[in-house]
């Protein structure tokens, strides 16, 4: 009878092991790194143009101009946004990551995600707000899984993922989920 104990054990961890590996690992996401010597000045300076003349938010713009007011020596467009790196589809090449973090009130700052051609030039995968990671492996089109953590309201955060669509050279949004804090629960 004590033979069978730890037999039944074995079996039992044996199946519970390969249940497991039928399941899809949940994917791994990871933080995005500085930006460093990767991407040139000029490339900073016009991600900041670029992205300062598309963003229509008047309270970032307050934001800006109340800054320029008051340090006009801090005025140049690239030190008031926050700039990240990510190789997204492994080609050796960065792509550029550019937020307003620095003048938002929220973790829901505008972000924009662009490609550096050859020559310099930027092409936008992504525009969208919140705080973001990046899958460890690449997904759909060779590119990286892009997660945004937004904050809806005090009491309740969304998590959004965007995976790359090939045919139309840009991210797109495929899942979201909403949760809500442990206070809210009660």
């Amino acid at each position: 009878m004590n033979i069978l104990k730890p037999i039944a054990f074995t079996i039992t961890l044996l199946t519970a092991s390969f249940l497991t590996s039928l399941v899809p690992a949940q994917q791994k996401f990871v933080a995005l790194s500085p930006v460093g010597s990767s991407v040139s000045p000029a490339v900073i300076e016009l991600a900041a143009e670029t992205f300062f003349s598309e963003l229509s938010d008047e309270y970032f713009l307050h934001r800006y101009y109340s800054v320029v007011e008051e340090n006009p020596a801090a005025a140049e467009k690239h030190n008031m946004f926050e700039f990240a790196v990510m190789d997204l589809n492994n080609d050796g090449r960065v792509e550029l990551f550019v937020t307003n973090r620095k003048l938002s009130i929220s973790a829901n700052c505008a972000t924009v995600v662009y490609k550096i051609e050859e020559d310099n030039s930027l092409v936008k995968l992504l525009e969208t707000d919140g705080v973001f990671s990046v899958s460890a492996a690449a997904g759909a089109g060779g590119y990286k899984t892009i997660r945004t953590n937004r904050h809806e309201s005090a009491a309740e955060r969304s998590i959004a993922e965007f995976a790359f669509n090939a045919e139309l050279d840009e991210y797109q949004q495929r899942a979201r989920q909403t949760t809500y804090s442990s206070k809210q629960k009660r």
